[in-house]
């Protein structure tokens, strides 16, 4: 015997507030804030007047939150539609990695010069010899 769902039925997962606070990087009283002053997202009521925020809703929290970190203000960015919002972070990260001070700098080797006969001898202590 096989159970088959509905036709067109899915679950999409929803969170309340706190959750997708937490997802987005941001407290929960920003989420509020943002929600109230700048209409950042338009969550969903549960039949008990929950706020319920899609995967899409913390996806949007989150790119914001970075944004806003990097310097944009929030009510110039908060009702871009999504695709500008990516355009731009992707443009700060073009900039930052072009100044070295991204994630894609390259690993670089480390050189310590050890002034001085004391600190040599406790260096060396450290790494095992004694």
């Amino acid at each position: 015997m096989t159970i088959e769902e509905p036709t067109g039925a899915r679950f999409v997962p929803t969170y309340r507030s706190g959750t997708a606070a937490r997802l987005a990087g941001i407290p929960v009283e920003t989420l509020r804030v943002w929600e109230r002053r700048y209409g950042v997202v338009g969550p969903g009521l549960s039949p008990r007047g929950h706020r319920q925020y899609a995967t899409e809703d913390v996806s949007r929290l989150a790119l914001i939150k970075q944004l806003v970190d990097l310097g944009s203000p929030i009510g110039s960015i908060a009702t871009l539609p999504l695709a500008s919002l990516r355009q731009m972070r992707d443009a700060a990260d073009a900039a930052t990695r072009g100044l070295g001070l991204g994630p894609a700098r390259s690993p670089q080797t480390v050189r310590v010069a050890l002034v001085g006969q004391t600190l040599a001898e406790r260096a060396a202590g450290y790494g095992g010899a004694a």
